[in-house]
């Protein structure tokens, strides 16, 4: 899911591949939706942004499902539509000269229409504070963090945990260093344990609602079974770019993760690199704030050759309505 491979990632919680609850903020903060622990102004208020419309994959099962390779048996393909919807909310409160309060919470939903059957429901929901430091916009804030996963109606996985980020920079750009640790309960024993995350990303924005984001990070995640044990890391990039005066804009994020998990005896060794990418266009509507965005999607997944599981690609596209909300008090 550190991916923004969202259907994937909720899918594999169900079967033994390690994958990881989702995780949405990087791209929403390289377009200008920056959450409310990290920005640089010191208003009070909120701000959100809510997605509804349909999604098409030409291999739905194959992203999401992580099959075993059968000599002489391809691997299952089976394409999907469904209805797609996010939800994300970023406020600010107790606002002081030293520091304010944060609260944030995200949903996303996938509903499956025809095809393949993948419905889910996932959440997550932050609070915490954070402390101006000084001169050069630096900020250190930590707070607490707890989402759930659903998967056709069954509670999936919970996550418990903390989350700290030392943020600095001037004008148009910033620097975040974010860590993050979890506690993962799963629906079975095998997968439970802690999962921990450490990144860095550059931010650039400027008042043309032009915006651009680079980082990388580093993830381990320790599970009761050695085998769901994994270290690995990532890279990713999106953007948000204005191409007409009236609104209308292109928006794209790439992100390549690659992990290896733990040896155990007897099993071969597992690698696995996955890629994802989208670009779209979003396109202003009469109503304000409110923008029609069609895109297409490709994700990807490899694993080592000895592996004995199937790689996948699965190509899509979406057509959603895009709408904002919210301002932030000075």
């Amino acid at each position: 899911c550190r991916l923004g491979d969202t259907r994937r990632g909720i899918y594999q919680t169900t079967i033994a591949s390690g994958g990881d609850e989702a995780a949405w903020s990087e791209a929403r903060q390289a377009c200008g939706q920056s959450s409310s622990n990290g920005g640089v102004s010191r208003g009070s208020g909120m701000v959100g942004r809510a997605t509804l419309g349909v999604g098409y994959q030409s291999d739905a099962r194959g992203a999401m499902v992580i099959e075993f390779e059968a000599p002489g048996i391809p691997a299952t393909t089976e394409e999907g539509w469904a209805v797609l919807g996010t939800l994300d909310l970023d406020g600010r409160f107790a606002v002081r000269q030293s520091g304010h309060g944060y609260a944030g919470v995200s949903l996303q939903t996938n509903q499956s229409i025809s095809g393949f059957d993948g419905d889910f429901i996932i959440g997550d929901v932050r609070l915490g504070y954070a402390r101006y430091l000084g001169a050069g916009g630096q900020k250190l804030s930590g707070g607490v963090v707890v989402s759930q996963a659903n998967l056709q109606g069954d509670a999936v996985v919970t996550e418990y945990g903390g989350q700290a980020e030392y943020q600095w920079g001037s004008g148009d750009g910033w620097w975040r260093l974010n860590a993050e640790a979890v506690s993962q309960d799963y629906e079975g024993w095998a997968r439970d344990g802690g999962k921990y995350d450490l990144a860095i990303r550059y931010l650039r924005s400027t008042g043309d609602d032009r915006a651009w984001m680079v980082g990388a990070a580093l993830e381990l995640k320790d599970a009761d079974y050695h085998g769901l044990s994994y270290f690995g890391g990532r890279v990713f990039a999106a953007a948000q770019i204005p191409i007409r005066e009236n609104g209308t804009y292109f928006t794209g994020s790439a992100v390549l993760r690659s992990v290896e998990y733990e040896d155990v005896i007897f099993l071969p060794s597992r690698r696995e690199q996955r890629v994802h990418l989208r670009a779209g266009i979003g396109i202003p509507t009469p109503h304000e704030n409110l923008f029609v965005e069609a895109a297409i999607t490709h994700s990807a997944r490899w694993f080592n050759e000895n592996s004995g599981f199937h790689s996948s690609n699965s190509t899509g596209g979406e057509l959603r309505l895009v709408y904002r909300f919210g301002q932030v008090r000075q």
